[in-house]
């Protein structure tokens, strides 16, 4: 009887890992590389699975001063607890929020838009570096005044560049028009015009 018992308790499913575990794989891979983060700042649930059907729970860390924002990040796999940094190609998932504050901002959701911010325009490497500053001072006056950081750059198939918000690499966000009033009370860009991403 008890070698059934033993034997049967062998048998049973290894359960997902719980925050606390994941958590703590993170903070051993940090550990091992010498990185000193302190606490995770956010710690995001598995989202759907990506084109290798591996789910991961994404944990940010305080940005590094005068670092790349939003660059201390850590996945886990939310089978094994595998600890790793965000591979090529690894689409950072964002909260969801519904107040704005410095503390709390705007956040959004995975969709099929994106909020293009300057018209496209075909730059030369001169116009290219001064719209990636300004990228760099939208992102950081977002994480001031209430707003997600995901402002980036966007070359279209015509080789013109804009400024957007929302392009997350193969995808966009949903439309949320708080975006837009962000953008008209804190920039001179105006509410920009939202792009669905979807063919009609």
């Amino acid at each position: 009887m008890i070698l059934a018992l033993f034997a049967a308790a062998g048998c049973e499913p290894r359960q997902p890992p719980g925050q606390g575990e994941v958590v703590g794989a993170s903070d051993n891979l940090l550990l091992h590389e010498g990185s000193q983060w302190g606490t995770p700042v956010e710690v995001l649930p598995p989202g759907p699975p990506d084109a290798h059907g591996s789910r991961w729970w994404q944990l940010r860390y305080a940005d590094e001063i005068g670092g790349v924002r939003g660059s201390r990040l850590v996945i886990v796999d939310a089978h094994s607890a595998w600890a790793q940094h965000p591979y090529a190609g690894y689409v950072v998932r964002v909260p969801t929020s519904a107040k704005s504050s410095a503390t709390n901002p705007v956040v959004v959701q995975e969709g099929a838009f994106i909020l293009m911010v300057t018209p496209p325009a075909v730059v030369d490497d001169e116009k290219m570096a001064e719209l990636e500053r300004e990228v760099a001072r939208l992102n950081a006056l977002g994480g001031e005044a209430g707003l997600y950081p995901i402002f980036s750059l966007r070359t279209n198939r015509a080789g013109e560049t804009a400024i957007v918000y929302g392009w997350q690499g193969d995808r966009g966000i949903q439309r949320d028009d708080r975006v837009s009033e962000w953008l008209t009370a804190r920039t001179p860009y105006g509410a920009g015009t939202w792009v669905d991403l979807l063919p009609p």
